[in-house]
């Protein structure tokens, strides 16, 4: 789990730029989905992953990952 607080580089953390920041487009686009969790609106992101392989291999891996980012709602930052 990350926690992102909102910078000068980033003042308002909205769930468009969760997705376009934690997306990967490897081997096609990812599929981006709007729901709600249990702390709050969330997006869920499935994309395909392409990874090195081990040092004793030439081939890599292609991995499918389903991730979610998530605005919590009812906590204040310090």
């Amino acid at each position: 789990m990350d926690l992102i607080w909102p910078d000068e580089t980033v003042p308002r953390l909205t769930l468009d730029w969760l997705a376009e920041t934690f997306s990967a487009d490897d081997f096609g686009g990812p599929k981006v989905t709007h729901t709600e969790l249990p702390v709050g609106p969330a997006v869920r992101i499935r994309h395909n992953l392409a990874m090195s392989g081990c040092s004793g291999t030439a081939a890599g891996l292609l991995l499918e990952t389903v991730t979610y980012e998530a605005l919590p709602t009812g906590g204040r930052p310090r």
